[in-house]
């Protein structure tokens, strides 16, 4: 059964308030089960705050520090579910009878799986690469393709050729990225992959037809093999590597342009304090405030041969 910790706090607007804060911590190892989900139930009914509903696939840190910093910040009952392939149609019944106020959900493997369920209820999502539905709020917009072009113009000034490597769904942005690479008079070569066997494939076919490489956050075929493979290219051929993420730049890529996991999960429970005492958002399709940042890799500069001067001038932070 889930364990409880409550405390008290004092605000400027509320003497006195009680934040429960709850982990549903079976769900982490096993599916919902029927007495879960009615124990879950009667504490829906019997609550006298707003519930909220984190929803994410388990094992990434990055999410656990969204998870972290959101439950820090958000005044309500918190429950923190774990989304996986063996559990979801029970967790979309569970949906059903707890009711929550709000859910937040992170990451796209849940927001694909829920996005139906939940849309005509309110829905915080994060890192999530659709766009948002009415009545939706999205906390992570991508960076704008420009920022990424002149980090790779930065890296090597005279690039012409840029690898976008993506799922079989096409990049949402690739209208987008063309129109910002056209200005800097760079070629994208889409590489669609329908699995991550064949995106090592067509990374092995095209490797000698460009001098970077662009990694979508595409968890259909982003796995640790395919970004191994990239990491051998990269020091094979000398290519400007984009990770997706900031991890990806610990492991060996050049750079990495992301969201700050500490910045979106107290954005995220800005927010969510927001909706839950009803008051307005505008815009609600697009939450502004949220940063991107720029990670550079000391070490595969040097080894690839990019001057680090320029990258230094823009980069959030060099890693050793």
């Amino acid at each position: 059964m889930p364990h409880f910790a409550i405390r008290a706090i004092r605000t400027s607007t509320i003497d006195r308030q009680i934040i429960i804060t709850a982990s549903l911590c079976t769900l982490l190892v096993t599916p919902i089960t029927a007495e879960e989900a009615g124990a879950s139930e009667s504490r829906s009914a019997d609550r006298r705050g707003p519930l909220v509903v984190v929803i994410r696939r388990p094992g990434l840190r990055t999410y656990e520090k969204i998870v972290e910093e959101f439950k820090s910040g958000v005044r309500a009952a918190v429950q923190v579910v774990a989304l996986r392939p063996d559990n979801e149609k029970e967790l979309r019944d569970w949906l059903d009878r707890a009711k929550p106020d709000l859910t937040f959900v992170i990451g796209q493997n849940a927001h694909h799986v829920l996005r139906t369920k939940l849309e005509a209820q309110p829905l915080l999502h994060a890192l999530v690469r659709k766009p948002a539905a009415k009545g939706h709020y999205d906390l992570s917009k991508p960076p704008p393709a420009r920022q990424i072009l002149r980090a790779f113009r930065a890296a090597r000034p005279k690039i012409q050729k840029i690898a976008l490597l993506h799922g079989s769904g096409g990049p949402t942005r690739l209208a987008e990225i063309r129109r910002a690479a056209k200005r800097l008079q760079i070629e994208i070569i889409p590489l669609a992959a329908n699995s991550p066997a064949e995106a090592i494939r067509l990374l092995r076919k095209n490797a000698m037809r460009f001098e970077g490489l662009w990694l979508l956050p595409d968890l259909s075929i982003l796995t640790p093999q395919v970004f191994q493979y990239a990491i051998g290219l990269q020091f094979r051929y000398r290519i400007a590597l984009m990770g997706a993420t900031r991890p990806h730049v610990d492991k060996g890529a050049l750079f990495a342009i992301d969201h700050d996991p500490h910045l979106l999960g107290r954005r995220a429970a800005i927010v969510a304090n927001r909706l839950l005492s009803a008051r307005r958002i505008s815009r609600p399709e697009t939450i502004a405030g949220i940063s991107h940042r720029l990670t550079v890799n000391r070490f595969t500069a040097s080894r690839i041969r990019v001057n680090l001067a320029p990258l230094r001038k823009i980069a959030t932070e060099v890693v050793p």
